[in-house]
């Protein structure tokens, strides 16, 4: 009897558009753009983009797409971190759409795990139990996208994603993402 072939969007090795709102966090977001840059998948885009910050966010996120050729920067969202992830999400190129929170370091393992998720060709979103998911771009446009002016709810798209016929898998934090650690002085 042949051996059962298994599914695995990682074969595919799918573009993955991994998306950074941020308002106001410019001593967090360098941290957050390195961790992800280290990420052992690499066939990757970084979406940066500001949702109306009144410190140097946006500067530095500007630098950082000139610094790195797999990060764009998008600076027209209107204000919020709600409005600029649904920015976001409408310029990304990825297959796959990974929300990270611009507070958040990844581990050098995230993507790949998330992906490893995609285990069917109806899993529509991955979660890892911190509350980072992934999504399959065709998904997320298929129910209409993230609303902008909602606030960040990544579970609500993740169930209106299910309501749609799409499976949603959920993976253990092993290699998730931890928020960056603030020194007080």
């Amino acid at each position: 009897m042949p051996a059962k072939v298994r599914y695995s969007l990682i074969d595919e090795r799918p573009l993955v558009s991994v998306i950074v709102p941020g308002c106001n966090h410019a001593e967090v977001i360098n941290q957050c753009v390195e961790s992800v840059l280290a990420s052992r998948y690499l066939r990757m885009e970084i979406v940066l983009v500001d949702g109306g910050s009144t410190d140097s966010t946006a500067r530095i996120m500007q630098g950082l797409a000139q610094q790195h050729d797999r990060v764009r920067f998008l600076s027209d969202a209107p204000a919020g971190e709600g409005a600029a992830l649904a920015r976001g999400m409408d310029a990304a190129l990825g297959d796959i759409l990974v929300v990270v929170e611009a507070e958040a370091v990844c581990a050098s393992g995230t993507l790949l795990h998330l992906l490893e998720g995609f285990d069917h060709p109806k899993v529509g979103a991955v979660r890892l139990l911190d509350g980072t998911a992934a999504f399959r771009n065709e998904a997320v446009r298929e129910v209409g996208g993230f609303p902008p002016g909602t606030p960040v709810r990544v579970l609500e798209l993740a169930q209106r994603v299910h309501k749609a016929g799409y499976r949603v898998r959920s993976r253990p934090a092993g290699h998730s993402i931890g928020e960056v650690v603030h020194t007080i002085t």
